[in-house]
This record gives C-alpha cells, sequence and structure tokens, in this order.
C-alpha cells in the first residue's frame, strides 16, 4: 500500500471512530428513537431515507439501503402503522408504490435530527467560515466515498 493511501486509510478510520465516540455518547437521540418507536436500526434508516426523499418508491428505498424488496416491505408497515408514512400509488405507472412522510413523519424526522443539527451548527460556530465550502466539498466527496463502500463490500 502506498504511503498516501496508508495515511488516508488511518485518517478515514481516526475519523469513523471519533464519530461512533460522539454517536454512541448521545442518550438524548436514543430517548428521542425509543420515544417514537425507532430504536430498530434499519426502521430507523428506512424512516431517514424515506424522510430525505419524499416520493420515493419501495425499490428505490430498497436499493438505498442495501436490502432487497422484500425486506423493505415491512418495514414501511411499520412506519406506515405508527402513522409517519403513509404510502400513494401515482400516474401513470399505478403499480408502484411511492413513500411520502406524515405530518407526525415530519414532526417526528425534525425532532430526532434537532439535536445532530445542533451539535453541527455549535460546530461550524467555532469553525472559520472561510473553510465552509471546503467542509461541504469534502463531506459530498465522503458521502459518495460511503455510498462505493457499500457497493464493495
Amino acid at each position: 500500500m502506498s504511503e498516501e493511501k496508508n495515511r488516508l486509510t488511518e485518517s478515514i478510520l481516526h475519523a469513523a471512530v471519533e464519530f461512533q465516540i460522539l454517536h454512541a455518547g448521545e442518550a438524548d437521540v436514543r430517548e428521542i428513537q425509543a420515544k417514537y418507536g425507532l430504536l430498530a436500526p434499519r426502521l430507523l434508516s428506512a424512516f431517514a431515507v424515506i424522510g430525505s426523499t419524499p416520493g420515493i418508491t419501495m425499490s428505490q428505498a430498497a436499493a438505498r439501503l442495501r436490502m432487497r424488496k422484500q425486506q423493505m416491505t415491512p418495514l414501511a408497515a411499520q412506519l406506515v402503522e405508527k402513522g409517519y408514512v403513509e404510502r400513494r400509488r401515482q400516474e401513470p405507472e399505478r403499480r408502484e408504490i411511492h413513500l411520502y412522510l406524515t405530518s407526525q413523519g415530519e414532526t417526528v424526522l425534525q425532532e430526532l435530527f434537532s439535536i445532530p443539527r445542533t451539535w453541527l451548527e455549535n460546530a461550524l460556530d467555532v469553525t472559520d467560515s472561510a473553510h465552509w465550502d471546503d467542509i461541504a466539498s469534502a463531506f459530498e466527496i465522503v458521502s459518495a466515498f460511503l455510498r462505493g463502500l457499500h457497493t464493495a463490500r
């Protein structure tokens, strides 16, 4: 492995550990997840994907979560049962089911994201705003890298 690749790998691993430490220490987030019955990681992930992509189809959500559509169906059913998501069929392809957050789901999503949003805002408050575009670009690159990491497994 090249020295540069080794340094990059080590940097990514250290960042992942820091993120895990930050995430694991936040009981407040887990309390909100428990309050709304979203403790199961796959259920929470499905909820977040639907919330970030209004009108996503079952197939698209399953692909994004790296699961089969048959695995996505019961997750969507649970979210519908809780009143957080609604299914809609749209013209012209009525066979496809599209998923949308309900107003209750929107409220839950906002509450779930309120704590991490505050952490990020506080972190940005102590970061030179001249670097914000660079940080945004870096996170876009990291997101693309993580999507690629899922497909490489």
